[in-house]
């Protein structure tokens, strides 16, 4: 979230996130404290696969000019299941059995076997 011509650094932020299917907004940050042009933060404990909205708010008692707030829709999360492919067994000695489980989509290589 980029401003400009803040001279005397009072203006602060507010962000709100809901999922894009629902009308009720919740608030992750209100009148976050003036930093730096731009303002960044991290929405965090969402749900893999759904969609999102978020909603940005400038707050200056000074005024402000442009879009305000400014709301991003239909941010869809990466689904982090894993895809699993044909598992197979065969035998590979005498003593022993040679197991092949594929997999696909574990992009934050989190799952095991069993």
């Amino acid at each position: 979230m980029p401003y400009t011509d803040d001279a005397n650094a009072n203006n602060t932020y507010t962000v709100d996130y809901k999922l894009s299917t629902s009308g009720t907004w919740t608030n992750l940050v209100t009148n976050a404290a003036h930093i730096a042009s731009p303002y960044t933060t991290t929405i965090t404990g969402l749900t893999a696969g759904s969609t999102y909205d978020v909603r940005m708010t400038y707050n200056d008692t000074d005024g402000v000019t442009g879009t305000n707030p400014q709301t991003v829709t239909n941010i869809i999360l990466p689904n982090n299941t894993t895809i699993v492919g044909v598992a197979s067994a065969a035998a590979g000695s005498a003593t022993s059995i040679n197991v092949s489980m594929p997999y696909t989509g574990d992009i934050n290589n989190n799952n095991t076997y069993t």
